[in-house]
C-alpha cells in the first residue's frame, strides 16, 4: 500500500507523476542534477528559457521546483544527510513575486534530504547572502549582506527587484564557514533560492497555477 512507502520513495513517485506531466504538456524536464554544480546549472537554464521566452513563469516554477527535488533525491541516495536552504519570504527553492519593489526576508534552514523538511543541523552563528542576478552569468554572485539572526533563521530584508534573480545563504559556524561535502565534492551548505517574476500574461493564471502546483512550495511550518 501507498501509506507504507518511505519517504524517499514516495517523493520519487511524486518526482515521476510531475515529469510526467510535464511531458504530457510537452515541456521537456531538466535533465537529472547529480550535483550541486549540475542543479544550478539547470536552474540557470531555465532562467535564460524564460528570458528568451521558451517558458512561461509558471512553468518555470514548476521546472525549478523538479530540478530541485531531482537533486534532493540524488543526495538522499547517497547519505548526504542535510543541506543548507535559502529561503524568500518562506518559500524554496522559488517564489513569485507580482510586485517587484515590496520588501521580503531571505532566511536560511537546514533541509533534511529524505524528508525534504526543515530539521537540525550544523550549528550556524551567522548567514552571508549573496545575489545573481544575472541568468547568461549564473555564477558570478555580489554580496548582499549577513545575519546573525538566529531567532528569525537568519533573516536579511531585501527588496524585490524587477528582474529574476537567484541568491545564495552561505552559513557560518563557530569556526568559519560551514562545509558539508556532497556529491562530486560541492559543498552543499550553501543554499539557494530564486525570485521569479511573472510576465504580464500570467498574472491571470497565477492564482490557479499557484493551486495545482502548491504542494511544491515549503513553508517553514512552526
Amino acid at each position: 500500500m501507498i501509506r507504507n512507502i518511505s519517504n524517499r520513495q514516495r517523493r520519487s513517485l511524486m518526482l515521476a507523476v510531475m515529469t510526467a506531466i510535464m511531458s504530457s504538456l510537452g515541456v521537456a524536464t531538466p535533465a537529472g542534477a547529480d550535483t550541486l554544480h549540475q542543479y544550478l546549472q539547470n536552474v540557470a537554464a531555465i532562467h535564460v528559457g524564460t528570458a528568451e521566452g521558451v517558458y512561461s513563469v509558471l512553468t518555470e516554477y514548476a521546472l525549478i521546483n523538479i530540478a530541485s527535488a531531482q537533486y534532493l533525491l540524488q543526495q538522499a541516495q547517497n547519505n548526504v544527510p542535510v543541506i543548507g536552504q535559502a529561503e524568500l519570504d518562506g518559500a524554496y527553492p522559488a517564489t513569485i513575486f507580482a510586485n517587484p519593489g515590496d520588501t521580503k526576508p531571505l532566511s536560511f534552514e537546514w533541509i533534511d534530504t529524505t524528508t525534504g523538511l526543515p530539521t537540525a543541523g550544523p550549528t550556524v552563528i551567522a548567514v552571508d547572502y549573496y545575489i545573481s542576478p544575472d541568468p547568461y552569468n549564473p555564477f558570478n554572485y555580489s554580496y548582499l549582506g549577513t545575519s546573525t539572526d538566529s531567532g528569525s533563521n537568519f533573516s536579511l530584508p531585501y527588496t524585490i527587484g524587477s528582474t529574476e534573480s537567484e541568491f545564495r545563504a552561505s552559513p557560518i559556524g563557530p569556526g568559519g564557514p560551514i562545509f558539508i561535502e556532497g556529491l562530486g565534492g560541492y559543498n552543499v551548505a550553501e543554499g539557494y533560492v530564486a525570485s521569479l517574476i511573472p510576465e504580464p500574461s500570467s498574472w491571470a493564471l497565477l492564482g490557479i497555477g499557484a493551486v495545482l502546483l502548491g504542494f511544491f512550495r515549503r513553508k517553514r511550518k512552526r
